[in-house]
Order: C-alpha cells, then structure tokens, then sequence
C-alpha cells in the first residue's frame, strides 16, 4: 500500500517496450501502482468506501479505479 500522505503529484505512465502502449502509472514518490486510467482520470464519479476504523472519508473513482482517502483541508489528500 502506498503512504497515506502521497496524492501522486508526480505519477509517471508506464509503457509498453512493445506496443507502447499505456499499461500503468507509477509515483515514483511512493512507489505506488496505479491504474493506467489515473492519469487521464478527473476522478469524477466517486463512491464513498470510508470504514470504521479510518480517520477520513475514503473514496474510489469507477473511471480509472484508484482509490483515496481525503482530508478537511483538500481533496485527494493520498491515493493509492
């Protein structure tokens, strides 16, 4: 799982040596993987998928599938 507090700024596409085709995105702050999705994504549609233990809402974008959880003061304040 990636750091809570990382929103990715700086998520890279991962190519394809072969087709070059666009088959992931990675933060290289993190570490994270992300869908390839991410990077095009305005994260529009979201559903709350918060738990009870967590200290923020959580949210999960159905347009490229990455999930977060946010802060009072920002959105997305991590995704991973």
């Amino acid at each position: 799982m990636a750091a809570v507090s990382c929103s990715h700024p700086a998520a890279v596409p991962v190519e394809s040596v072969v087709t070059g085709q666009i088959l992931a995105a990675l933060c290289p702050t993190c570490g994270a993987q992300l869908p390839a999705g991410f990077l095009s994504c305005a994260h529009e549609t979201t559903i709350d998928t918060t738990s009870m233990e967590e200290r923020g809402p959580r949210r999960h974008c159905l347009g490229c599938g990455a999930t977060w959880c946010e802060q009072e003061a920002g959105w997305p304040a991590a995704m991973f």
